[in-house]
């Protein structure tokens, strides 16, 4: 099957249609966030974030929600059509898309071809030396960020701990579904925002279990009190 992209011109509108195989599906106010990579006849293009707009910048789930009932998952070669680029400081890989038109499954891309879609295998995601009070090289300051051309990449880790507990905060004991791993020299602790995971471990008890040979989308999320925070918005 021949995974490329065409233009299309509908009622006055220049649209593009990609091929996207999504490597992130993470919980986000409103729906989902959701990105992948493109599929040019063949060979692997740049990351696509496709962004709503109703909701902050979220895919609805309904958006996500294929004719036979069931929803996209990670893998799943979708086509969507893609109406302007719109970046957004260091999200330069943000795109609006048509949302009265239904997302369309193709295929599914087999795991064992996912190592070919890693980024360059990096010591470092972006800058490190900055950490929040209970994460580890889990952000980077703002005024950094304007420095920094993306926020999506994925690695490739020998060993993920998913560690699940609960801590205080301003609005009471919060739930936190951690990610931990080494990349590089660098050792990293981030929160989870795979939609499949943090649902999983939702209603767990306190708990570390040991993952090996994993795929990790990891999202460079937008300001937050000074801070982008980095996110493992796909497990795979």
């Amino acid at each position: 099957m021949d995974y490329g992209y065409e233009s299309v011109h509908i009622f006055g509108l220049n649209m593009v249609v990609k091929r996207i195989v999504c490597l992130a599906k993470s919980n986000r106010e409103g729906g989902y966030c959701v990105a992948g990579k493109v599929l040019d006849h063949g060979r692997i293009g740049p990351w696509i974030r496709p962004i709503g707009t109703v909701v902050n910048d979220a895919v609805t789930p309904d958006t996500c929600r294929f004719d036979d009932g069931t929803e996209m998952g990670l893998l799943d070669i979708v086509e969507v059509r893609l109406l302007s680029h719109v970046p957004s400081d260091h999200q330069r890989e943000n795109w609006t898309f048509d949302e009265s038109v239904a997302w369309r499954r193709l295929s599914k891309l087999n795991r064992q071809h996912v190592g070919a879609l890693v980024d360059a295998k990096e010591s470092t995601l972006w800058d490190i030396g900055c950490s929040s009070s209970s994460g580890r090289n889990d952000c980077v300051e703002t005024a950094d960020a304007q420095g920094i051309s993306d926020s999506l990449r994925l690695v490739h880790v020998e060993e993920l701990k998913v560690v699940v507990d609960d801590y205080p905060s301003d609005s009471g004991v919060r739930r936190r579904v951690q990610g931990r791993f080494t990349l590089g020299r660098n050792d990293y602790a981030m929160w989870i925002k795979d939609e499949k995971c943090e649902s999983f471990y939702a209603d767990a008890q306190p708990l570390v279990e040991t993952f090996r040979n994993r795929y990790l989308a990891i999202s460079l999320a937008k300001d937050y009190e000074g801070r982008c925070y980095k996110l493992i918005a796909g497990i795979i």
